[in-house]
């Protein structure tokens, strides 16, 4: 899959593909996150900081804190801040936060 990405990374036909299979089902969507890694597709990364499924969400912020742009920091600042915390801070997002801190 990766090398099919970097095959279609210059050509439109990757965001065909991008499209079809972010509005698939969650193994392709995680697919479609990973192609979008490959081919530092900044902006798709950022689109899936908004995937119903939380293990695509996590993910996708991981990858957007190794693209380093000035865009994904900014998407990635506006998705935390957006976080629910939880009680004693021991949640799913509070990890989250604590991983990206790591980094």
């Amino acid at each position: 899959m990766i090398a099919l990405a970097l095959r279609l990374a210059d050509e439109s036909a990757l965001d065909a593909v991008l499209d079809e299979y972010a509005a698939a089902d969650a193994y392709q969507r995680e697919l479609a996150l990973t192609m979008a890694k490959m081919t530092w597709r900044t902006g798709r990364l950022i689109g899936a900081l908004d995937d119903p499924l939380f293990r695509i969400r996590a993910l996708t912020l991981f990858a957007c804190v190794e693209a380093a742009t000035a865009e994904s920091d900014a998407a990635i600042l506006v998705t935390l801040e957006d976080a629910p915390v939880g009680g004693a801070g021991t949640g799913p997002s509070c990890q989250l936060l604590s991983e990206v801190d790591d980094h």
